[in-house]
């Protein structure tokens, strides 16, 4: 999986969201198995309570989150990009930074 991160900016913007997940991965992976009980309601506190927040509209939604879900989805929207970086990022960038104006 990591061999398709070829690119400099690629590893750099897969090594940020990884750190940004470290909040996380100690806020509600680990905590959560204390906290929760069965598989389901783990799996509901882990992994949909951080984003579902982000996708609600209002201006509660920022209630929804604790301290430690704040960069949650946009982690997950870097890593994502960060292995579709040569299919799309790069090329607009590529796009904006033509000097044959």
């Amino acid at each position: 999986m990591l061999q398709h991160l070829q690119t400099r900016i690629q590893r750099a913007l897969f090594v940020v969201a990884v750190v940004c997940l470290i909040p996380w991965f100690g806020g509600r992976l680990l905590a959560g198995l204390w906290q929760v009980n069965g598989f389901k309601n783990y799996v509901y506190y882990a992994f949909v309570e951080p984003v579902a927040p982000w996708l609600e509209q209002g201006w509660w939604w920022s209630h929804g989150l604790q301290w430690f879900d704040w960069p949650t989805l946009p982690a997950l929207l870097v890593i994502a990009s960060s292995f579709l970086w040569t299919l799309g990022p790069a090329k607009v960038l590529r796009w904006i930074n033509d000097s044959r104006r």
